[in-house]
């Protein structure tokens, strides 16, 4: 099993970055995940993965998820077949139809077809990247990625969500609070369901992700993070005050065996709020 990790949503500095990045290349992580969320005081994900891509060389690059309906499907795969290029393959795309009506209101995004929006965006990507016209009469989008496409990964917590991913993604990626994997093998039986009704060789990616916080203070460091960033609604404050959450090494050891015994392919680490990159170091040495 894959231990990836997170960066957290917040407008953190270059050398911070790099910080992160170092301690990534040179540990044990599979992948570095980059979120995106409009209304909020973080960078661009794409941005941020394209500087993390010059400052590594092994480690997958992923955005964890982009809320696809608020993009121009043509110019979103331009810019990730670029990314994949530059990267030698490294780029994940993780994709979604966006639970914040906010990040709708601020691009003039139709909140109510974002759904479907989703499939028939995808599906122009897919063009883009196999050298078609995106549409019938256009010319096509260059360059063309090196492995034909990026991975897609579909992240969502809704049954259409779920079905979604299991017909036309590459993996699903799975999110709770809890770091119980249980939640997570209830969603694969659905993708995994929808995967095989739709002929798929194969079976799905599972990527399942929790956040965690150590060193001082983590509780009050995890609860002050997720409050700030989730707290827009009571409904998510109250499911982001996991009491489950992860905030001790033993913890997360816990947690990385009982992912493993569940099959999840890859375990996603999403870091609190406030902690920087000496988070990851300690991450390191819990799973050491």
């Amino acid at each position: 099993m894959d231990i990836a990790v997170a960066l957290p949503m917040r407008n953190y500095q270059a050398d911070e970055l790099a910080g992160f990045a170092n301690v990534a290349e040179n540990s044990a992580f599979s992948c570095i995940n980059v979120g995106e969320r409009l209304c909020f005081d973080d960078h661009e994900a794409l941005t941020a993965l394209s500087v993390l891509a010059g400052m590594t060389q092994r480690v997958r690059l992923m955005t964890g998820v982009l809320v696809l309906p608020v993009h121009d499907p043509v110019v979103l795969a331009k810019r990730a077949a670029s990314l994949d290029i530059l990267s030698n393959g490294r780029l994940v795309l993780g994709v979604g139809v966006g639970s914040r009506k906010p990040d709708f209101d601020v691009t003039g995004a139709d909140w109510h077809t974002r759904g479907i929006r989703t499939e028939e965006q995808i599906a122009i990507m897919r063009r883009v990247w196999s050298g078609e016209p995106p549409y019938p009469g256009t010319e096509p989008v260059a360059p063309q990625p090196p492995r034909g496409r990026p991975p897609i990964i579909i992240g969502g917590f809704s049954e259409p969500a779920l079905r979604r991913a299991g017909r036309i993604a590459d993996g699903f990626h799975s999110f709770d609070f809890s770091p119980d994997p249980r939640l997570h093998e209830e969603r694969y039986r659905i993708i995994k369901k929808a995967w095989d009704e739709s002929g798929r060789a194969g079976k799905p990616r599972l990527i399942a992700s929790t956040f965690f916080s150590l060193g001082p203070n983590a509780r009050e460091i995890y609860e002050q993070g997720m409050a700030e960033f989730y707290g827009y609604t009571e409904e998510m404050r109250r499911w982001a005050m996991a009491p489950d959450a992860l905030t001790t090494p033993g913890a997360i050891r816990d947690s990385v065996k009982r992912f493993e015994d569940a099959g999840v392919d890859e375990v996603l680490f999403a870091t609190a709020h406030h902690l920087g990159p000496e988070s990851w170091e300690w991450l390191a040495d819990a799973l050491a």
